[in-house]
């Protein structure tokens, strides 16, 4: 069935070496990045893109509220020194 299939629609029989199929070695992906075709080009310019506006929305939201998250930050850090230090000094006693 597939046979009439391939020969209706023009299909290339594809070379048989033993009882495998020859087939092209895959890309590796640095050889996709250095060398993208053009579907790959578009993927890597479309990912880009996305990532520059996830960048940018994150970077605006960051201004609102970005002082406040980076002062409890430095509370945690601060207290969590503090309280190795306390127990430092209690061994020396």
């Amino acid at each position: 069935m597939l046979q009439h299939f391939s020969s209706w629609a023009g299909m290339q029989e594809h070379g048989i070496e033993g009882y495998k199929f020859v087939t092209e070695r895959p890309r590796s992906a640095l050889e996709r990045f250095e060398n993208p075709n053009e579907d790959e080009r578009a993927q890597i310019e479309r990912k880009r893109e996305e990532r520059a506006k996830k960048k940018q929305k994150k970077s605006e939201d960051g201004e609102d509220g970005g002082e406040a998250g980076e002062g409890e930050g430095e509370s945690v850090v601060a207290g969590g020194g503090n309280a190795a230090g306390a127990v430092e000094s209690g061994n020396g006693k």
